[in-house]
């Protein structure tokens, strides 16, 4: 979250997308607890479209801490509500609870086997176009990429992106073809000394009154991190190539 703060002090200079798999809501109470991303209180109403999503993350497979109508053809699934908590539940045999509009059961707001990933619940359109039209360097931060999405954007950056540097902070890589950094250590400890090492840099760069560019690949004049947050020592570059098209 420090980044993320240190984003948006910088007005626009910088660029950081937090996009996470998990569905815990861990992310987006670090997002609220912080005065600089949210300096008013959270003020999305129950009821409404909007209310299920926070500002500065994507939360590709949804955060149970809410719920919607199941049955997805009908208006009244656009909009969430918070879920109920077991302490809330007097009948934990029979406790699903049912759309006050059409009755059909409440979902929780996390994405099941069965479902596609889509924008109206998972803002998936939303982290496509930020992969293709705003990122310069992608962090893939402990992940094993078992899920189709992560996988779809790590792969596609890897292989038709490939001016594009991908930085894995993972004890077990999973990026092992095209320009990936391996960096083999805890998350906890290897993302404090990498972002200093960038806080140097940029203060270095405005004493001097230079512009601070990444010395891998290109940049778009706004550098764009894209990170997905699990917890995972050495750096190793990945010098790998991708197989020619035949």
């Amino acid at each position: 979250m420090r980044f993320q703060e240190y984003c948006a002090k910088s007005k626009g200079k910088v660029n950081c997308h937090l996009v996470t798999q998990n569905i815990d809501d861990y992310d987006a109470q670090l997002i609220k607890s912080s005065k600089i991303l949210t300096p008013e209180p959270f003020a999305k109403r129950e009821g409404t479209e909007d209310f299920a999503f926070t500002s500065y993350v994507i939360e590709m497979h949804g955060n149970v801490k809410y719920m919607h109508c199941s049955d997805e053809e009908k208006d009244c699934s656009r909009v969430f509500y918070l879920a109920p908590k077991l302490d809330q539940i007097s009948d934990r045999t029979n406790c699903v609870p049912r759309c006050t509009v059409c009755e059909a059961p409440m979902k929780p707001h996390a994405m099941f086997f069965d479902e596609c990933y889509n924008e109206r619940y998972y803002r998936f359109n939303t982290t496509t176009d930020i992969e293709y039209d705003l990122m310069d360097c992608l962090i893939v931060i402990g992940t094993a990429l078992a899920t189709s999405g992560a996988r779809a954007i790590v792969h596609k950056t890897l292989t038709t992106r490939q001016h594009i540097p991908v930085i894995e902070v993972n004890m077990e890589p999973q990026c092992k073809v095209g320009w990936a950094l391996n960096v083999t250590e805890k998350s906890e400890t290897a993302l404090p000394k990498m972002f200093d090492k960038f806080y140097n840099l940029a203060e270095s760069a405005k004493k001097s009154n230079t512009q601070l560019k990444p010395k891998i690949g290109q940049s778009s004049g706004k550098s764009s991190l894209s990170l997905s947050r699990t917890i995972g020592g050495k750096i190793s570059p990945n010098n790998s190539k991708l197989p020619s098209k035949k």
